[in-house]
């Protein structure tokens, strides 16, 4: 594993902890961090939109399958641990949302990979050496 995908793997694991973490406090009497209807769908989703990107900089092959099917697994341990937590409850539309933002990561890198830039504004936005078209 090169240095730069560890430390993206290093990163990884220090957010998930940190989503475990949140996950793990009372949600009782506190106010939404999105005061609109469904903004924390939009936190949900930010969340893993942020996760899904950490996953397809650690691992090296078919990084967006792969990217996505992690994030799913992992958002959906999330919301199972929920229900272990007191006034914290499982919500298939909670998964819903942190998948949609996993599949909003994937669709942005599976374009800018596509999309016709020059090599070296790919890179600068990609990073890395030579672009990844298996992406």
């Amino acid at each position: 594993m090169s240095r730069s995908r560890l430390l993206w793997g290093v990163l990884l694991v220090l957010y998930a902890g940190a989503i475990f973490a949140l996950s793990s406090l009372s949600a009782a009497g506190e106010r939404p961090l999105v005061p609109i209807r469904y903004g924390d769908k939009l936190v949900h989703g930010g969340e893993f939109l942020v996760f899904f990107l950490l996953c397809w900089k650690t691992l090296p092959r078919r990084r967006i399958v792969y990217s996505l099917i992690l994030t799913g697994i992992y958002a959906g341990s999330d919301e199972l641990h929920q229900l272990f937590v007191a006034t914290r409850s499982a919500d298939f539309f909670d998964w819903l949302a942190d998948v949609a933002g996993g599949a909003l990561g994937a669709l942005a890198i599976y374009l800018l990979v596509n999309l016709r830039l020059p090599t070296e504004s790919r890179l600068r936005i990609l990073g890395g050496s030579e672009p990844d078209k298996e992406a």
